[in-house]
């Protein structure tokens, strides 16, 4: 059993791993080519935890997730009480020895604290490596051996397949991974249980993990992305805050009259997509929406309960719903936008969206190593038919 903090207790214990990883995440943009990007205001010098400390200090009470779950009453979290997970949540690793350079895997779906653990890795300036639940065993296995993670959490069971029993069969093969971590069901005495150790321990009173008191570098080597690849092995995408930016801040809050945006969209949190819906509602002060067992018609009641103002999906996502809305116009006079992209979008679904939805589909070029690029964002709502 691993020891609980106490309430009064402060350490800031030295460690030194060195660069846990096998591959150099050090590379860097040019000097040259930052400053280009930043006279012409795609990138900045801030990052994600600059928009959540803003937020936190000027709308605590407003929504920043709301995450659904099968069989489970909505959860709903404020800005404040995700900057005080986020703190939490970078607190645990902390204590789990992960400091600036190091790799943490992240194999897990879409619930709140997928969201907050991915901000809790950039507080402590260490590698995101996200990975989608569709990568299992022998892929995953490469995945987490390429990149030394030396701390990675998953979730026990995920449509049917033990991601937990997976990687712990592996984990002795793993020379890199010094912990484990489980998510959603009972861990072994070589794993840590995610909820008593994450959720149940203060360890933000006993790290300097505060938001206050971070200082972010937008232009390192921040997250990188896996997704299954089209050969069959996965592929990875290396990413910084600010080229993660450049591709939300674009639609973020496009023909917005006011307000902020509420954000949802079916992919996984771990895929680049997913990411791009977090960092878009961090940026506008707004509320990323997550469903974590899709359908059609999930998606519809979401879109109409949360006053979701911006959908992003790739086209079956999108045909699923107008299947179930049977082709019927549906009253959602909040949503503005419909981005949809990442593979070749049928001449159909852009009349349908129209009638379906009421306002004109948006295409957008999308990939794991770009984000969302260059989307065709329309302006205005059209009248349904």
């Amino acid at each position: 059993m691993r020891r609980k903090c106490t309430a009064d207790e402060r350490r800031s214990r030295p460690y030194s791993s060195g660069r846990s990883s096998v591959f150099d995440f050090g590379i860097r943009p040019p000097d040259a080519l930052a400053a280009k990007y930043r006279s012409a205001g795609v990138w900045r010098d801030s990052g994600p935890l600059s928009d959540l400390r803003r937020w936190r200090d000027e709308t605590p009470e407003g929504v920043a997730v709301r995450a659904y779950r099968s069989g489970v009453q909505p959860e709903q979290v404020s800005f404040a009480e995700f900057a005080g997970r986020v703190e939490r949540f970078a607190g645990a690793l902390y204590e789990l020895e992960v400091r600036p350079g190091d790799v943490v895997a992240l194999q897990l779906p879409n619930l709140w604290q997928t969201s907050a653990l991915m901000l809790a890795v950039a507080r402590l300036g260490a590698m995101l490596v996200s990975i989608t639940t569709g990568i299992v065993s022998r892929e995953l296995e490469q995945v987490l051996d390429r990149v030394g993670a030396s701390v990675c959490v998953t979730v026990d069971r995920w449509s049917g397949f033990g991601h937990a029993g997976a990687l712990r069969e592996m984990a002795p093969r793993l020379p890199w991974l010094r912990h484990r971590v489980v998510l959603g069901g009972l861990a072994s005495e070589e794993e840590i249980e995610f909820g008593s150790f994450f959720e149940d321990t203060r360890w933000e009173q006993c790290h300097p993990v505060a938001l206050d008191d971070a200082h972010e570098d937008p232009d390192r080597v921040a997250v990188v992305s896996f997704t299954p690849g089209a050969s069959g092995e996965p592929v990875g995408a290396l990413h910084t805050w600010n080229t993660l930016h450049a591709r939300s801040s674009g639609w973020a809050g496009a023909g917005r009259p006011g307000g902020p945006d509420v954000v949802f969209t079916p992919h996984d949190l771990m895929n680049v997509t997913g990411n791009l819906a977090l960092l878009s509602s961090l940026l506008t002060g707004g509320c990323v929406v997550l469903l974590d067992a899709w359908s059609g018609e999930n998606g519809l009641a979401l879109l109409a309960e949360t006053g979701a103002t911006v959908f992003l999906a790739a086209p079956p996502f999108v045909d699923d719903m107008i299947t179930a809305a049977r082709g019927r116009p549906q009253q959602l006079r909040a949503l503005r936008t419909v981005l949809c992209g990442a593979t070749a979008v049928p001449s159909r679904l852009v009349r349908e969206v129209r009638c379906v939805f009421g306002i004109p589909l948006g295409p957008a070029w999308s990939m794991t190593g770009v984000g969302i690029g260059d989307p065709v964002v329309p302006r205005g709502r059209a009248e349904p038919g």
